[in-house]
């Protein structure tokens, strides 16, 4: 009985972090490359104007082709951490399937 529940809970889980992991997949897909730019430009420009002693203008300190590789590696970054959890839940559902099979 035990063994049941905690598959079925682990099965539960799986399921919902399907559907979680789809609706991301399908945010993702909206927002292209230079939306993710412009954001990024965005988030540095506020980090630099709180600097204390900032004195040279923004585009100097941090050209574009800096801002466009911090994105790619974080995108880059991203689809490495995704599919290594991906991974792992494959593992875990694959480990658990064998609990809901008949004896």
């Amino acid at each position: 009985m035990r063994v049941q529940r905690s598959a079925l809970i682990a099965l539960a889980i799986a399921l919902g972090a399907s559907s979680v992991e789809s609706a991301a997949h399908a945010a993702a897909r909206d927002v292209t490359w230079e939306d993710r730019v412009t954001a990024q430009e965005a988030i540095d420009r506020v980090y630099y104007k709180h600097q204390i002693g900032a004195t040279q203008k923004f585009e100097d300190v941090l050209p574009r082709r800096v801002i466009e590789a911090r994105v790619s590696d974080y995108l880059r970054k991203s689809m490495a951490l995704e599919e290594y959890a991906t991974a792992g839940l494959i593992r875990i559902q694959n480990r658990n399937m064998k609990y809901l099979q008949p004896m």
